[in-house]
């Protein structure tokens, strides 16, 4: 695993079906060597499903985190308790007994029952819990309004649901299935996109990466910029930072999920954003589960 690696992952979970020769110009590689890279990830188990649904954002889901001690250590238990909730997406095993949570709810009025819910599935008390208003994989920002126009069509849902478990398929072959001509295919996709209407990314998993993944959970000082501030923490560390966010009801708290080669590499990392600062706790994350959601079934 190395910068390369990262950088490959990074593009992909913004968009899955960023083309091959896209990634060798931006990476100054080949595309042979792209294919391989790629291919290496998913034989490894670092990527998984490439997966096509409607944006949570085009919905106006609210994505919520939840973290805390859990009296249930067991990941798969823990599992088996909380993905008949269809607003649980994934569960992160951390460190320290630490489980991180992310649900996305219809409406911000189901925030009381939901983190209620969890907190006693998961045997989880006083959680920290974030409402996500940003987030950020390398320089695709989501949480934010997408386009003017909202709706989706019949068609549009087609073309979703023709990528829902395989982000990646040619336009040529969708266009088949839905029998309708390349050309409208490939514009309705690209509607779609432009729009933020439909979510292309791929699974990643923390723990089948070799190094260390781990969410760093920061406190910044009152008046802090925390845009600016993880900006200036990833123009530093480079493809390291795999993404950062905020929360709306958490000014003073920055996560960012950050990949390191060693434990003294970690460490140094530690060191050198503590004085920036007020407190940074580090969660290595070691196992992770994901689960169909409400969201998915929207297509």
């Amino acid at each position: 695993m190395d910068e390369t690696d990262l950088r490959i992952c990074v593009l992909l979970i913004q968009n899955a079906r960023t083309p091959y020769r896209d990634m060798a110009d931006r990476l100054g590689i080949s595309v042979q060597a792209v294919h391989r890279r790629v291919q290496d990830l998913v034989d490894a188990g670092v990527l998984g499903a490439f997966r096509a649904g409607v944006s949570a954002e085009s919905l106006g889901a609210v994505s919520v985190d939840m973290l805390g001690v859990a009296g249930e250590t067991d990941l798969d238990i823990l599992s088996e308790r909380l993905k008949e909730d269809d607003r649980v997406s994934t569960i992160y095993a951390s460190s320290g007994r630490t489980f991180f949570i992310s649900g996305s709810l219809r409406s911000v009025s189901e925030l009381g029952g939901y983190v209620e819910r969890v907190s006693e599935r998961a045997g989880m008390r006083d959680p920290t819990v974030g409402i996500l208003s940003l987030g950020r994989v390398g320089d695709t920002t989501v949480g934010q309004g997408g386009g003017a126009d909202r709706s989706l069509t019949p068609l549009d849902r087609r073309i979703i649901a023709a990528l829902r478990d395989d982000a990646r398929r040619p336009v040529e072959e969708i266009a088949l299935e839905l029998r309708i001509a390349s050309s409208t295919a490939r514009r309705r996709l690209q509607r779609l996109m432009d729009d933020r209407l439909i979510d292309l990314t791929v699974d990643l998993y923390p723990g089948r990466m070799p190094g260390i993944v781990s969410l760093l959970w920061m406190r910044v000082r009152p008046g802090t910029d925390r845009l600016a501030l993880a900006k200036e923490i990833t123009d530093r560390y480079g493809p390291r930072v795999l993404l950062f966010g905020s929360y709306g009801n958490l000014p003073e708290v920055l996560p960012m999920l950050v990949w390191s080669r060693t434990l003294a590499e970690q460490s140094d990392m530690e060191a050198e954003l503590r004085p920036q600062v007020q407190d940074v706790v580090n969660h290595v994350l070691l196992r992770k589960r994901s689960f169909s959601t409400w969201v998915d079934r929207m297509a």
